[in-house]
This record gives C-alpha cells, sequence and structure tokens, in this order.
C-alpha cells in the first residue's frame, strides 16, 4: 500500500540512533512518493526532513 500522507507521532520515542536511521532509510526506499508528517522531539531528526515547522514552546 502506497499511502499520499503518513502521519507519524514521535515513532522513535522508543529508538537508539542506529535503528532511528534505519526507519527513516525504510521509508524512503519503500514510500517514496508518500508526504511524512512526523511530530518529533530531537532535533537530530530533522535531518530527515525537506521542510521543517516549529511550534512555539509556550502555546
Amino acid at each position: 500500500m502506497q499511502p499520499e500522507i503518513l502521519l507519524l507521532d514521535e515513532i522513535t520515542s522508543n529508538l537508539d540512533e542506529k535503528s532511528i536511521d534505519r526507519l527513516y532509510k525504510m521509508i524512503v526506499k519503500y514510500l517514496p512518493q508518500t508526504t511524512v508528517i512526523s511530530i518529533v522531539h530531537r532535533t537530530a531528526e530533522l535531518q530527515y526532513y525537506d521542510e521543517v515547522v516549529r511550534l512555539p514552546e509556550n502555546m
């Protein structure tokens, strides 16, 4: 199945760095045409995204 949009909410919260890298590589490989919208808290993960929207901390 090739969804148009994939919504992820802290999907990597319990993963180590190696597993995080593998996960994102699999998303790119198997879902190349899918728009991924994700909530992340680790700034290191931002490298895997083309566009980033930051929300204010005091919302």
